[in-house]
């Protein structure tokens, strides 16, 4: 088996970070695609859908079957031959992002090549663009190949595991409690920011909280928790986790949620359970909770100002959203000088920062950047843009 190609989806730059906490050797083909070595990936020890389950930002993971000078119906019905083991399989291609997809009469030549070969096979086109989505593939059992340019040549890549939208679906709509005012981070998004945060890390030594030991691995906080979303995703990769809020009920419905979240997602009986706590407090005085040096990560999208939509964007004046950027920096560095306490030396912070676009305009809690050294901490990435589709907070 060859190098591995991983495809990121939607946000691609934070994908990529993502990625680079497990694999720090791996190489941006493309900006939606990544190659990590066969060597690396089998360092870690997981199968490609361990990995596809663990990373938010990856839609499939392929392995590299063949290099040609050019794209023909007998290259691509080789690398579906090699799969298909005596059996009626459905076969499809996708190209690059942005390329064109293939013809019709190109897999309808491919697919009669492989049927003088004895096999029997169908395929299926892409509706959309020019890759094969994770529906079509899963729903087709589908053998899909993927051909990459590279430099005056062609990869030809067999994908072996794709991400399980029906579970992503299901934790960002089927949980109890959803509110979108409470926050814009999707649960894809959301475990991006924690696996940036933590990394690939073995368990550790028990750890003591105030009123509360942890028996696993690492602790992560999420003090403005919401409906629980970060915290949801950092419990499925194991970590110990603590959720706070200043809404009494937000913090139990946070509750709910990850009550609902273990039931549908039940831990393997040899399993060392992750830990969870939720208290009721303001975000810049969590530390009053917690032990000092107790936190290894917080990963959270705070308050982001009052919700703008619709018509409201029109009444937004320059001196009104001045007056929003001064309050958040305000609440977000006296976030930072309380949370100083509780972290752990070199623990991380991965936050959501606001910016408002409106008319041309851009307003960005800037002095949150420029002063975060003052008080403590070394900027280790980013900012990196994530937004909804005609957001205008981002």
């Amino acid at each position: 088996m060859s190098d591995y190609l991983f495809f990121f989806g939607r946000t691609p730059k934070l994908a990529w970070g993502e990625l680079l906490t497990f694999f720090p050797n791996a190489t941006q083909f493309l900006e939606h695609l990544a190659i990590v070595t066969k060597q690396e990936f089998e360092a870690k020890g997981l199968t490609p859908i361990d990995w596809v389950q663990k990373l938010g930002g990856v839609v499939k993971i392929a392995t590299i079957a063949a290099s040609v000078p050019s794209v023909t119906p007998e290259a691509v019905a080789s690398v579906v031959a090699g799969e298909l083991q005596g059996k009626r399989l459905t076969f499809g291609v996708s190209t690059g992002e942005g390329d064109q997809p293939v013809t019709r009469r190109f897999l309808e030549e491919t697919k009669s090549i492989l049927q003088l070969q004895g096999h029997r096979v169908r395929f299926v086109e892409s509706r959309h663009g020019s890759v094969l989505s994770s529906v079509v593939i899963t729903k087709n059992d589908l053998i899909d190949v993927t051909i990459v340019k590279d430099q005056g040549k062609f990869l030809l890549a067999h994908t072996v595991a794709v991400q399980d939208f029906e579970s992503w679906n299901r934790r960002d709509y089927g949980r109890p409690y959803a509110d979108p005012k409470s926050g814009m981070l999707p649960p894809k998004v959301a475990r991006m920011a924690v696996n940036i945060a933590l990394g690939f890390q073995k368990r550790l030594n028990p750890v003591s909280l105030q009123g509360l030991t942890l028996t696993g691995s690492k602790v992560l906080l999420d003090p403005f928790c919401g409906m629980g979303t970060i915290v949801g995703e950092a419990l499925l990769t194991g970590w110990n986790i603590v959720g706070s809020d200043q809404s009494n009920d937000v913090v139990e419905k946070a509750r709910q949620n990850l009550e609902w979240l273990e039931g549908s997602h039940p831990s393997r009986k040899d399993a060392i359970l992750p830990t969870v706590k939720f208290f009721v407090s303001d975000a810049t005085h969590v530390s009053e909770h917690l032990k000092p040096e107790s936190v290894d990560a917080i990963v959270t999208e705070p308050y982001m100002g009052p919700t703008v939509g619709g018509n409201d964007k029109f009444q937004m004046t320059n001196d009104k959203i001045k007056n929003i950027i001064k309050g958040l920096e305000k609440l977000y560095i006296g976030c930072l000088r309380d949370w100083q306490k509780i972290l752990k030396p070199g623990g991380k912070v991965i936050i959501a920062l606001p910016e408002y676009r409106i008319e041309d305009k851009m307003f960005f809690v800037k002095k949150v950047i420029d002063r975060c050294e003052n008080l403590g901490y070394t900027k280790l990435h980013g900012p990196i843009e994530y937004s909804r589709p005609q957001a205008i907070v981002r």
